[in-house]
This record gives structure tokens, sequence and C-alpha cells, in this order.
């Protein structure tokens, strides 16, 4: 089912108090330094180099995603659908706006093991093709697929 009131949103600034920190822990549980690269990479680039989008079904954060845009590397970063909101066209909306904004179709994305199966059905409708995967990339012990580039 999709839902026609997905709006995507760009975020500009990140604020300390900022709700923000709630959603972005989902990504800790597959990458134990994902708040240190958030605040090292992302927030001092964002709007240069680094993106984030938000998408809404209206007032609730339906999802999220993080992007990587310059000359070296086109990546979708971090990609979130929330619980409530999956199977609605949330993820879908993120990544076509994710593309358009990296103009690229192919951007270099990674997963990891636990979300492979999950993840599969969406990658094969953007035609994204698994490159390669790495033991212990991110985790000890767990491997990270790679989908359109190398790591």
């Amino acid at each position: 089912m999709m839902s026609d009131g997905i709006k995507i949103f760009s975020l500009e600034t990140i604020s300390g108090d900022s709700l923000l920190n709630a959603y972005l822990d989902v990504f800790t549980r597959f990458y134990p330094d994902f708040d240190e690269w958030f605040m090292r990479k992302v927030v001092p680039n964002l709007g240069v180099t680094r993106e984030i989008f938000l998408a809404k079904i209206g007032k609730d954060i339906a999802g999220i995603c993080i992007i990587k845009n310059c000359e070296q590397e086109k990546k979708i970063c971090s990609l979130r659908v929330f619980e409530p909101y999956r199977g609605q066209g949330v993820g879908t909306a993120l990544v076509k706006h994710a593309l358009d904004v990296l103009k690229d179709d192919y951007p270099l994305v990674t997963v990891p093991e636990e979300s492979l199966t999950q993840y599969k059905p969406f990658f094969r409708k953007f035609k994204f093709q698994l490159k390669d995967s790495y033991d212990g990339y991110y985790r000890l012990g767990k491997k990270e697929y790679a989908f359109n580039g190398f790591l």
C-alpha cells in the first residue's frame, strides 16, 4: 500500500535538543561507531557533501535517509523506515529523492547481514547490484554487503 501523504524534507541544521537523536539510535545496533561518525562526518558537512532527508506522513517521522554526495563518492549511507510505516512507499520515496539529489541511479549502498533479506526485494526494485561482501568491516563476525560499488 502506498501512502499519498509522504513528504520529504531536508534537514538544514542539527540542534542539540533535536528529536533526531532518537531516530538515529536505530543505526547504532548495526554500526557501533555511528554516533561518532555522525558528529565527525555528517554534522560538519551538512549541506556540503552530506544531506539528511526525513520522510513524514502527517506530523510523524516515518523514515530517514543520510547521503554522501561528492565527486569521489555517491552513497546512500543510512536508510531506515520506521516499523509502523513499512509497506507504505516511504523507503521508495526516500530512495527516489536520494537518487535525484545524487544524480546517480546506482550509488553505493551497504547493508548489514541481518538486513539483507529485508532489503533484497527493495534493491531488486531499483536494480541495485550486489558487488561484494566484507567480513567484520563494521562489526566483528558480521558481514556488510555492498551494492553498486565497493568499500
